[in-house]
């Protein structure tokens, strides 16, 4: 399985390995060498065919499936920099920094409009619009991404939603997500501490 990551509007994409995938809420360790941690709320989708040099148009046959994530990666990554390809690498590939929802959804059937909201500590660090054209950038992710790598089934490719950089350990990293105003629901996906 490769798990794949994108940032919205920006024409590139990075890799994680599968040691990277946590499945629900589980607490994260930052690993020793690194001094502070960004968190990124993301739409996870699930490819569910092969898939290689697929245009956009075509890309909605090779997903079936949605859920909510969050990816952990070491804050100077967004420094730009690093002194060679190693340290950029071992910025963002650490085990257990990547977090997936425990159920995926069909994506024209589970709403997935409204707000996400990040809270550290119990209080609201990060809210994030899902965008009205987020299949649309599934979709140039998945022509992107194809482009260099073939994609398998079980695949995962995570589309960043907005980030909050934070410096210190042993705080508590929630994530919600909040339905339209017409039918306000708060459900908690992710609740879990960084040590």
């Amino acid at each position: 399985m490769n798990i794949f990551y994108k940032n919205i509007g920006e024409n590139k994409f990075f890799l994680k390995p599968d040691s990277a995938l946590v499945k629900g809420s589980r607490d994260f360790y930052v690993p020793g060498y690194i001094e502070g941690v960004i968190f990124s709320p993301s739409l996870v989708f699930r490819i569910n065919r092969s898939s290689k040099c697929t245009e956009s148009r075509f890309a909605k046959r090779y997903y079936n499936e949605v859920s909510y994530g969050i990816n952990i990666y070491d804050y100077r990554f967004r420094q730009n920099n690093c002194s060679d390809f190693f340290d950029l690498v071992k910025l963002t590939v650490f085990d257990n920094s990547c977090y997936a929802g425990d159920e995926f959804f069909l994506p024209d059937k589970y709403k997935i409009t409204g707000n996400v909201n990040l809270a550290i500590d119990g209080i609201v660090a990060l809210t994030c619009t899902i965008p009205e054209n987020i299949l649309e950038e599934a979709n140039m992710a998945i022509e992107l991404i194809s482009g260099y790598c073939s994609m398998k089934s079980g695949d995962l490719i995570y589309i960043q939603l907005g980030e909050v950089e934070e410096l210190r350990k042993d705080v508590k990293l929630s994530l919600s997500h909040c339905g339209s105003e017409s039918t306000y629901s708060e459900e908690v996906l992710f609740d879990f501490r960084i040590k």
